[in-house]
């Protein structure tokens, strides 16, 4: 078949990207390296973010990008010539003059719309309309396909699973410069337990630091371990900041804010655990890009994070304080007793997923299912 061209959105990506953004930014730079000359065309494109492939772009307008997806979008597709349009955050334009396709990552602004802010909720109607409208619907993992059909009722044949994948940039390993990271922070190697992730309701940091609590009341943990907690300041946060500044093991506790990829490839690196007990998750990126570090990785038996920790993982009730202790100290005598066995099972693991791949398996689907 000749070659697809296709605009990409990549109004997500920030300069200080997250979920959803690493996933755009990530496809973009893979789909590039996938896709010829004159194929891909980068649409949504905000003007002060860097770091993304060097291919054609159209900005990102203002109105921010809800009102951008819904009033230039369609119009940035046609001026790009492009055969597919593929939208990376859950929604579509209402007119369309391509084929489409979208990526929905999950459904929490929907099944759990309390912990998000009252702004996001606009996005529902969006969101619920959006796999019909598309031609073609991208998720990254089977829980999140089958709550799409469950949810929003769309044929299970317009869906396909393309998983995503722990960032390139975050998985090089360098001692001297992870050592040196970490005495930045104040951190010794294996001195502290790693949580990912933005402080929003949805992380369940309130249950991860009580069952912290448990393991220093009950000293089950050596008396200098840390717990470490990276990741941006969201939405609903007073409540979790102040049950962390009032935490009776405050003291042990370290919040680090966001972390370029750089200082979290030494974090990861460098971390006794990595715990990860969300209570929704429509793939759990943290959970990939810790066991591609080797860490010994604590995560939610809950949606897509069994799927995608396999068996390497250890997996806990989120809504439960005294299993995620139980599991947090599984895991750091796992580390100590076999750290070598337990790096293996994960690194296998996340050797599974890579955007080299996950980007080939999606300019297939263009090709074959949108031709």
């Amino acid at each position: 078949m000749p070659g697809v061209r296709v605009a990409f959105d990549v109004g997500p990506v920030r300069n200080q990207p997250a979920g959803v953004g690493i996933f755009a930014s990530s496809m973009a730079e893979a789909l590039s390296a996938a896709l010829g000359a004159g194929e891909l065309v980068l649409i949504g494109k905000r003007r002060d973010v860097g770091g993304l492939p060097d291919r054609p772009s159209r900005p990102l307008t203002r109105g921010g990008y809800l009102g951008w997806l819904q009033t230039r979008a369609s119009l940035d597709v046609r001026r790009a010539r492009a055969d597919v349009g593929h939208f990376s955050d859950g929604m579509v334009p209402i007119v369309r003059g391509a084929r489409t396709v979208v990526t929905i990552h999950d459904l929490s602004v929907v099944r759990s719309w309390r912990t998000h802010p009252t702004r996001r909720l606009l996005r529902i109607p969006f969101v619920l309309t959006a796999p019909r409208m598309a031609d073609l619907v991208i998720v990254p993992s089977r829980a999140t396909a089958d709550e799409v059909m469950r949810l929003t009722r769309t044929r299970s044949d317009k869906i396909e699973v393309v998983p995503n994948a722990p960032r390139d940039r975050i998985t090089s390993t360098d001692d001297r410069a992870i050592d040196a990271t970490l005495r930045g922070h104040g951190l010794d190697r294996y001195g502290y337990i790693l949580a990912l992730g933005t402080i929003e309701p949805r992380k369940n940091l309130v249950r991860l630091v009580d069952a912290f609590e448990r393991l220093v009341s009950a000293e089950a943990i050596p008396p200098d371990l840390k717990l470490v907690i990276a990741g941006h300041v969201g939405w609903r946060a007073a409540r979790i900041l102040q049950r962390i500044d009032t935490s009776p093991a405050a003291a042990r506790i370290l919040r680090l804010g966001y972390v370029p990829a750089p200082d979290l490839n030494a974090l990861l690196a460098g971390a006794a655990a990595v715990a990860y007990p969300s209570l929704y998750e429509g793939f759990g990126l943290p959970v990939v890009e810790a066991m591609a570090h080797g860490a010994p990785t604590v995560t939610s038996n809950l949606s897509s994070m069994p799927e995608v920790a396999g068996d390497a993982a250890f997996l806990v009730d989120p809504y439960d304080p005294e299993d995620i202790a139980r599991g947090l100290e599984i895991a750091l005598r796992a580390g100590d007793s076999d750290r070598p066995g337990v790096a293996a099972r994960s690194i296998a693991q996340a050797s599974r997923f890579s955007w080299k791949r996950s980007a080939s398996a999606t300019v297939e689907l263009y090709r074959s299912r949108l031709a």
